[in-house]
């Protein structure tokens, strides 16, 4: 299996190490190309891109980074018939992730994307833990009338693309986001015909720890991509996220984990009021 990576990095130093290591450890999986979008930073994270013998460079200005239009632009550096999208705080927990990630590309599944594992606990562990479970599924459009927004789930912190049908199906279609790009392509790709998958044997670490004010933000950014893509408004999310309060507020009884109590009701406010506000922003 041949690979290339794309990974988009920004004041990597406290990440990159981490980052090479979990790549070089892969097996029986050959990465070829690994692509580096550096956006200008102030440590020395063009040179260290630089240092890696197999990269290939992409210098990006602060003004014009996107998590769309920087990775569309990068994956037209890629010659490999698979590539992997990585952010530079994942780490590949298991020296098989690219592998079983990889393979999951195979006939009609042109996306896939792996499960997400965190080394904190809090909520956070919890919402990995719905978000990212450990039976690997496919989607298609079948699953719309029951899935419905949910249907479109994937997460390019770590995910695998066909890069010859990404390219045939116009990829990003040239449009500006600051998150969601994923699943804005999961859908494309679902619509098409085809299926994405959900890939539990490949085992990532990415971990955060947002502030309240971070977390609002976080969501009010998912607010405004449903407000510039209406075409996303026709699908029920109310219900993915009463799940998702309803199932860390079990488990944080469950384990008497009284942080994550007094965390748990201005975490899910922040959330909520986030996206809603968001959604409210007008499109230019």
């Amino acid at each position: 299996m041949v690979i290339d990576i794309l990974c988009p990095l920004y004041n990597a130093g406290e990440d990159f190490e981490m980052l090479m290591k979990g790549i070089n450890a892969q097996k029986d999986v050959e990465v070829k190309n690994i692509i580096f979008p550096v956006t200008e930073s102030s440590d020395n994270t063009l040179e260290l891109a630089k240092s890696v013998p197999n990269a290939i460079i992409m210098e990006v200005k602060k003004s014009e980074f996107s998590h769309s239009l920087t990775r569309e632009r990068a994956m037209r550096l890629a010659t490999s018939d698979v590539v992997v999208f990585m952010t530079q705080d994942v780490f590949l927990s298991d020296s098989h992730a690219l592998k079983e990630l990889a393979e999951s590309i195979n006939g009609n599944i042109i996306q896939a994307f792996a499960r997400q594992i965190t080394k904190y606990n809090g909520i956070e562990r919890y919402t990995r833990e719905l978000n990212y479970p450990a039976v690997s599924y496919t989607r298609t459009a079948a699953d719309i009338p029951h899935e419905q927004l949910k249907t479109f789930y994937c997460s390019d912190a770590c995910a695998a693309y066909d890069r010859k049908k990404f390219l045939e199906l116009g990829g990003f279609d040239g449009k500006v986001f600051q998150m969601a790009e994923d699943m804005y392509y999961a859908r494309k790709a679902i619509l098409a015909g085809y299926s994405v998958r959900y890939c539990a044997e490949s085992i990532v670490t990415h971990s955060h720890k947002f502030t309240l004010k971070q977390l609002y933000r976080r969501y009010y950014d998912m607010g405004v991509f449903i407000a510039q893509n209406p075409e996303f408004q026709q699908y029920k999310a109310t219900d993915s996220g009463m799940k998702l309060a309803l199932f860390t507020l079990k488990q944080a009884i469950k384990h008497f984990d009284v942080p994550v109590l007094f965390r748990w009701a201005p975490d899910m406010a922040a959330r909520y009021l986030g996206k809603r506000a968001g959604e409210k922003k007008k499109v230019a």
